[in-house]
């Protein structure tokens, strides 16, 4: 179905086309008027239909019938005509409100003077009703009033695609792929006098997927192609107004409470890894690696962020700098933490085994000391204890066959006094299985709801995560079998990583597909 929503309120002003769409809905436009709707679904011949926004009531529809649908819009000139465009597609609809009908009418006309392209992805009309369309070639062509005919032509402008269009004030504003803006000065001659001004976005933030201007004119928003939003001011200096990650989010690592207790660090399989501040909602820094699977701070001096990507170690400083990097696996690595005192590491991999790893050298060497097998499943969890319990720091490991073993590091062998150690202090709690979280399981969760867990620093709650974008908050400990957990729906899809930052006001949950990162607080203990 369509929602159709208050901005300043979020609230739901209208619902369409509920029992009537059976398929997603991949394009929406308003009339001029707003008192109409057009929207196009996926299903093979992408029915265009239109609804009277007031009564609910589907006016037409129609088979668009092109293989991909880019955009739909109505002509601001011309309440009753519709234009799609998509791939080797530009059409002129023409709707008969009180015949009930929706026809094709006119076909972009490409003299041999222009190439077509492959896909025509955007276009946007002006005042007047012309139509100003970007194709895949780099190329914007101008429709002039109301036809199907070029009169304009601006060739390749763009190194790529050209993503968006924008009308402002009197100045045509082209993006795309290339992450470079383009301001032509609106007119007949636009094509010979070219380009006034131009503006190129950090390559960090790829290429310009969308154009918007804010309400008094004085602020050019752009969203890019990794889910930034960047603004650019009349100076056209760029600041970051937000940015994201655009592939799924994988881990989070809240900074130490010695250092900045506030901020934390995202990763995901874009290769990205993000600082953020909880207070300021400002990103401090964005680095690119390659696909990341975990991450972890040392506790340490020196305070160095490890990454893990498919089978490699790569330390990365505070000041977002790589040091060097280390093959330790050749499976994916699934898990990293560093011992209290900062001179080993524990890693988890997908097979099942957990390697020790000897730092030198301030932190830029490492040295295989040891490996502990013994799970049958990948490891989900590793936590290093916060004494020594045996005379010296051992750690718990979790597995994705619901296995729980306690080890020796020294020795990299497992501990079977399971009921001896279960009083052990750990330094982190992320093992989704343990004494002292036993009985999350009671309160009616199984291994579909407990994807990811994690224990507040000042051990008053933990929290764990589940495969419907749910989140569980449990009293800690939670070792009584009449547990009960405040839940909370938050993420679209599974929820993959859930962390408790260290200034014990924030929690950070990271939805895997949704790519979305959200900041929670606890306003009561």
């Amino acid at each position: 179905h369509i929602r159709i929503w208050d901005s300043r309120t979020l609230q739901t002003q209208k619902v369409l086309g509920t029992g009537a769409l059976e398929n997603a809905v991949i394009a929406l436009t308003f009339s001029g008027t707003l008192d109409r709707l057009a929207a196009i679904d996926s299903s093979e011949g992408h029915m265009m239909s239109v609804w009277d926004i007031k009564s609910g009531r589907k006016l037409t529809e129609a088979r668009v019938d092109t293989e991909v649908v880019c955009q739909a819009g109505f002509s601001p000139r011309s309440p009753d005509t519709i234009v799609t465009a998509g791939k080797e597609h530009l059409v002129w609809w023409e709707l008969g409100v009180e015949t009930g009908t929706l026809q094709e009418v006119a076909r972009a006309n490409y003299d041999q003077r222009y190439n077509k392209a492959k896909y025509i992805i955007c276009f946007v009309h002006n005042e007047r009703g012309d139509l100003i369309t970007g194709d895949s070639n780099g190329t914007v062509f101008v429709w002039g009033e109301g036809g199907n005919n070029i009169t304009q032509a601006l060739k390749h402008i763009h190194e790529g695609p050209v993503f968006s269009l924008l009308m402002m004030k009197n100045f045509l504003l082209t993006a795309g792929r290339d992450g470079m803006v383009f301001a032509f000065p609106w007119g007949k001659n636009m094509e010979h006098t070219g380009f006034s001004a131009s503006l190129q976005v950090p390559r960090v933030e790829g290429g310009i997927r969308m154009q918007c201007v804010t309400a008094d004119g004085a602020v050019l928003l752009l969203g890019t192609t990794v889910n930034s939003i960047l603004s650019a001011g009349l100076t056209r200096l760029i600041f970051l107004s937000s940015q994201g990650h655009f592939d799924d989010v994988k881990a989070i690592c809240p900074q130490p409470s010695h250092a900045a207790p506030g901020q934390f660090v995202t990763a995901g399989n874009d290769g990205t890894v993000c600082m953020h501040d909880s207070d300021s909602h400002i990103l401090q820094w964005k680095f690119v690696i390659k696909v990341l699977a975990s991450f972890s701070h040392d506790y340490s001096y020196y305070m160095k962020t490890f990454c893990t990507t498919f089978n490699c170690i790569l330390p990365v400083t505070l000041v977002h700098t790589m040091c060097r990097a280390s093959k330790i696996a050749r499976g994916r690595i699934t898990v990293i933490k560093i011992c209290p005192d900062g001179d080993r590491i524990a890693i988890g991999c997908q097979d099942g085994s957990v390697q020790i790893l000897q730092l030198t050298d301030y932190c830029s060497k490492l040295e295989l000391l040891g490996k502990c097998k013994g799970h049958k499943g990948a490891i989900t969890g590793l936590d290093w204890s916060a004494d020594l319990p045996t005379g010296g720091y051992i750690i718990q490991t979790s597995s994705s066959q619901y296995q729980h073993f306690l080890w020796d590091v020294d020795q990299c062998v497992q501990l079977t006094d399971m009921a001896g150690l279960r009083n052990t202090e750990w330094l982190t709690y992320n093992c989704i299985l343990g004494y002292v979280v036993k009985d999350i399981w009671n309160a009616g969760l199984d291994g579909r709801d407990v994807r990811t867990l994690d224990r507040a620093p000042n051990w008053r709650h933990v929290g764990t995560a589940d495969e419907r974008g749910e989140i569980h908050i449990f009293t800690y400990p939670c070792a009584h079998k009449d547990a009960q957990a405040d839940t909370y729906k938050c993420h679209s899809s599974q929820v993959s990583c859930l962390r408790f930052l260290h200034d014990n006001v924030h929690l950070v949950t990271a939805g895997g597909k949704d790519t979305s990162i959200l900041l929670w607080k606890i306003v009561s203990q």
